[in-house]
């Protein structure tokens, strides 16, 4: 799996650069977990994951990594 160094901004653009467009739901969800252990989500990716039915994926990532302040 190879990621621009840029943030994505939505979830299928995230998929897209992992190349998981096409994947059943349970290699989605690994490959955002995957992602998630080593990068933090913007707020833009934050909403679309949330929008998108992935927002299970964040409680887990932000128990992992508390911050003060995070609304989204």
């Amino acid at each position: 799996m190879t990621v621009s160094f840029s943030q994505p901004e939505t979830v299928s653009t995230l998929l897209r650069e992992l190349g998981m467009s096409h994947a059943c739901v349970k290699k989605t969800r690994a490959a955002l977990e995957t992602w998630l252990m080593s990068h933090e989500p913007g707020r833009p990716l934050r909403l679309s994951l949330r929008e998108n039915g992935y927002g299970g994926l964040l409680r887990g990532f932000d128990d992992r990594h508390p911050k003060r302040d995070r609304r989204v």
